[in-house]
């Protein structure tokens, strides 16, 4: 079951070419409880990384989990330009 799950984020990593998902539409919202000048955020689930991307700009570090290697690679390459984030796989 672990391997049809890492195929199917595979899969979804090599389609997000722009960065945007559905869940782009609720960062504003999230973005509006995360503090100004904030010391570390984990996010959980970070697929290419536009999230911790955002995140970056009111956090000293961020660290992005992902199940999806490839996720993990994309999110690592598109954010080469913030020097605050950290990108990891999770193992399972």
């Amino acid at each position: 079951m672990t391997d049809l799950i890492h195929a199917n984020f595979e899969r979804l990593a090599l389609l997000d070419n722009d960065g945007w998902t559905h869940n782009n539409h609720y960062h504003p919202f999230l973005l509006g409880y995360v503090p100004v000048q904030c010391d570390a955020v984990l996010e959980i689930g970070c697929g290419t990384g536009v999230f911790s991307r955002l995140l970056a700009e009111r956090s000293r570090h961020v660290l992005g989990l992902d199940l999806a290697p490839e996720m993990v690679r994309i999110a690592k390459e598109r954010s080469k330009n913030c020097p605050n984030v950290e990108y990891r796989q999770l193992m399972c």
